[in-house]
Formats: structure tokens, sequence, C-alpha cells
């Protein structure tokens, strides 16, 4: 059977698709159009042909135009099935052409709205990256299907030259024609079968070149669709990757022009591919060494102002490169991290903060008089409640008639402390190992409860950037009422039996507090929590 008929499922098929891509084009034009005119409202319809030559959208809708032509949908319906002899493979040549043509405003639109889509203000780096990647991949597919599928048209364009020029060669009762089917008279002509030779294949004799594979496959003459198509696929895809290195063409113009523009092809879209994605990878791979070399550079330089820390606070030598490996190990990884007091004892672990806290603090208790005489075991649980804070410039820390609920220590900066006019209106500076609030320890050794706090006489207000420890009046008064032995000598004689009596009954609370807890543990046991830590608190018992 020597004949060609036009599949009509494959026809409607194509026919359909090709409308609903035409119809995108159609409303993307009508849009523009319309967009065009809103923008231009306000100018009068006799200046509206002036300006529209301005337009910008203009060279976009003559892509559009060019892109939706049903050029190829009349030479295939009209002109291939009318012509006959040698004006048929014109016809399939123009067609073929026109097809390659109108193809070029389509790829010329999708990068143009792509370079728009990319100068989107909205747009993240990463999602342009993304969308980038997969523009890239979607033109090397579509690529491929193209060339797969002028592979296939030309397969049968070149098994139709050769029926041609055996007809004309030959006496063998057949003429030139479009050999379709309805074509009764030449559907049976053998003597093809040898002058035009597939199945061996004989180049001698006539040589189909790089149209030969879709001859002997069988694909031309299948009904199957998706093994035309995967197979076209694969065929452009596997050629456009080596670049057409692996074709060996005939002499025939049609078939080396193909082979040429396969080869350029694969070349625009490895430099497309080269332009846009490596610059992209080259310009991440800089901005990623830049926040290395910035990140070192931070490091460093955190490293210098702890080790400028460490030496400034009186850090004891032996100690220092253990605390500067851990607190490098603790401030791994972290940002923009200020190297003060409290941030260093915020992230450092319990014993760390202890040491610190020890270490900073120390000295300024030994100055208190009435912390002077203290045993070493009360002084440390002292600086274990010692919390860290800081003031920045021109900061009101106390505040005169105000009720004096702390007691000061400062380890950096400077702090005025002065009075009012009507009161004592000396001026003090207060440096580094100087504290302030000694009243709260008159306070404490006396009177029981929160309620009569005494009332600050002064203002206490930092003049540059100060670090310092705090002691809270609850604090200090649970250590005196833990450690009232130590601190009776220092009571009034009509106030110790008070201060005796308010130790107990604190002694006496948190042993309440502690057995409470140890029982509300064992019932969160009994009912199956065995992740229950000593941990958990009694909600309005405990500090």
């Amino acid at each position: 059977m020597k004949c060609f008929e036009l599949d009509r499922k494959l026809k409607t098929i194509a026919l359909v698709s090709r409308l609903l891509t035409d119809f995108m084009y159609i409303i993307d034009i009508i849009l523009q159009i319309w967009i065009g005119i809103l923008e231009k409202r306000r100018i009068l319809v006799s200046d509206l042909l002036a300006m529209s030559a301005k337009w910008p959208w203009k060279s976009y809708i003559i892509m559009d135009i060019l892109a939706i032509l049903p050029a190829t949908q009349v030479l295939t319906f009209i002109l291939f099935s009318k012509t006959r002899g040698s004006s048929s493979l014109l016809a399939k040549e123009l067609m073929a052409t026109l097809a390659l043509l109108q193809y070029v405003p389509r790829v010329i639109r999708m990068y143009v709205s792509c370079k728009e889509f990319s100068k989107s203000s909205t747009i993240l780096i990463g999602t342009w990256t993304f969308f980038k990647w997969g523009f890239s991949l979607f033109l090397y597919i579509h690529t491929s299907y193209v060339l797969g599928a002028f592979w296939y048209f030309l397969a049968i364009q070149r098994q139709s030259t050769c029926w041609q020029l055996a007809c004309q060669s030959e006496q063998n009762g057949c003429k030139p024609s479009t050999f379709y089917c309805n074509d009764r008279l030449f559907q049976n002509i053998t003597t093809l079968n040898y002058l035009c030779p597939i199945n061996p294949s004989d180049a001698k004799v006539f040589d189909f070149g790089i149209f030969l594979d879709a001859l002997q496959s069988g694909v031309v003459e299948s009904a199957d669709f998706p093994r035309k198509i995967l197979h076209c696929f694969w065929w452009g895809l596997r050629n456009l990757s080596s670049l057409g290195s692996n074709l060996e063409t005939s002499s025939y113009a049609m078939e080396n022009l193909f082979a040429v523009s396969i080869s350029l092809l694969g070349l625009l879209l490895l430099m497309f591919y080269l332009s846009g994605n490596l610059q992209q990878i080259w310009a991440v791979t800089v901005t990623s060494l830049a926040k290395r070399k910035a990140r070192r550079h931070m490091e460093l330089q955190m490293k210098l102002e702890i080790q400028c820390w460490l030496s400034e606070n009186g850090i004891p030598k032996d100690m220092k490169k253990v605390m500067m490996r851990r607190l490098q190990i603790h401030l791994e990884g972290e940002k923009n991290v200020d190297v003060n007091t409290k941030s260093i004892i915020s992230i450092v672990s319990v014993e760390d903060r202890r040491l610190i806290k020890l270490y900073l603090s120390w000295y300024i208790l030994k100055k208190v008089p009435m912390f002077r005489t203290l045993d070493e075991k009360v002084l440390i649980e002292i600086c274990h409640s010692l919390q860290p804070v800081m003031f920045t410039e021109d900061t009101y820390i106390v505040k005169e008639g105000k009720p004096l609920d702390k007691m000061l220590f400062i380890t950096q900066g400077i702090v005025w402390s002065y009075g009012s006019s009507n009161n004592n209106g000396s001026t003090r500076c207060l440096k580094k190992g100087d504290f302030y609030g000694e009243e709260l320890l008159n306070w404490v050794s006396e009177v029981t409860y929160l309620t009569a706090l005494p009332i600050s006489t002064r203002f206490v207000k930092s003049h540059t950037h100060v670090e310092a420890f705090v002691l809270r009046a609850y604090d200090l008064k649970t250590i005196v009422s833990k450690n009232w032995l130590h601190f009776s000598k220092f009571t009034p004689p009509s106030q110790k039996q008070h201060l005796a009596a308010s130790s107990l009954q604190e002694s006496w609370r948190r042993h309440h507090e502690k057995r409470a807890r140890a029982v509300h543990l064992a019932q969160l046991r009994e009912m199956g929590n065995n992740k229950i830590t000593d941990e958990v608190p009694l909600l309005g018992q405990f500090k």
C-alpha cells in the first residue's frame, strides 16, 4: 500500500489544541488594547491616533497577531489536499517553512514575558531562580518536541519525494501525484519498493539520510499517537543534546538545513542557559562567599570582644581559655550578639553563670560593710541571687521618693547619684566597683514585710551605658531569713527576737511548699505521667 492518509482524529486534536493556544493570544491582545486605552483615557480622541504610535504594547500586539495567523491550517486543509504533482512538493515545503517561522514570534513573546516577569519588584529571588530554571527546561523540552515533529513531517515529505521521482523516471504505470489513499490508481505499485528501498535501505538507489529511522521504525505508518509523539520527542531530545553531531545526512539541501538548525538551536539553548542560570549560580556563589566572609569577620570581632570583656571584668587568666572556649560554643551561629554581662550570662550554662557572677561581683560585695564579715557561703548565695541588668545612657535607675526595692552593684559604666534641692543636693559619681542601696540592708534587718520598703532619698541616673548586678529586696529578705544567725549581729537587740521568729516562719513556709510540691509530683506520677520532672512548679506557690 503506497499512499498517504490523513488521520481525522489527530487532525481534530491538532485543530482544537491550536485554537485553544490562539484563544489565549487573542485574550492577551484584547487585554493589551484595553489597558492601553485605560492608560490614555484622558487624552482627546484627536490625539489618540498620534499617541498610539508610541504605545509600547503595539509591538507586542504585532507579535501576537503573527503568532495566531492560520497559515499552516490553510496550507494543511487546502493546498496540501488539492495540489498534485510537483506543486504538492512545493506546498509541503512552504507549509514546513511557515510552520517553522511561526514559532519565532511565539518564542520571542515567551522570552519577553519572562523578562517582564523578572523585573517585577514583588517577586522573591528564590521564586525567580526556580522559575528561570523551569523556563529553561520548558524551552529545552519544547524545542525537542518541535524538532521531533519536523523530523516526522520531513520524513513523510522525503518518502513522497522518492515516490514522485520514481514515477517520473520509470515507466511503471504511475504518474506523479500526492499519493493520497483516495487516489485508488496508485495504491499497489510494487516497483516503488525497489526504487525507494527502506528495509533494507540502499543509499545508492535513494538516500533517506536522517529520516531513515522514522521510516524503518514504522512510526509514520502507525496510527498509535502516543507511539508517534514519544518516539519523535526522544529523537529530537537525543539529537538536540548532542548538538546533532551523530546525524548522518544525505545531500538533500532541506535535510542539511534541518541538521544545521538542530546544532544551532542546541548551541543557542546552551548559551541561554550559561548566560542566565549560570550567572544566577555565580551570583549566588559570590553572595554565599561574601556572607561566609562577613560571618568569619563577625566571629573574629566577637572573639576579640569576648577577650576584651573577660579582661575588663577581671576574669582570672587560668579561667580565660576555658571560658573563651565555652562562650564560643554557645555563641556559634548567633548573629548580632552584643557582648555584655547580661547577654553572656543568659546563654552560658548554670555552672558558668555562677562562676561569672562570682568573679564579677565578689570584690564589690566585699566593699559593703555588712557583707565584709559574712561567711563565704552566705556571700556565694548572695552572688547566685544577683541578676544582670543594663541601662542605656541617661536612664533613671532609682527615683527620689520612690520605694527602694533593689541594691545596685556596678560592673561597667558611670552612674550619677544626686538629691533634690530640698533634700541633700550633693552629687556622687558611681563607677565600676561601686554600689548603691545600702539602706535596704538596714530595712531587711528590721522589717518583715515588703509593704514597708524604704523610700529613696536620691536620684540614681546612668551617665553612660551601664552594666550592673541588682539584688532584689525579696531575694535579700529570703537570704537573711535563711541565714539569720549571720545577720543577727547587725540587728538591734529589740529586733533579734522578731528576726528569729520571721526566719522560723520563712523556713516553715519553704518546708511546707517543698512537701506540697512532693505530694503534687507523686500524684502526677500515679496518673501515669512519668515524664514529669522535679522542676514542675505549683502555681501560685513558687516564685
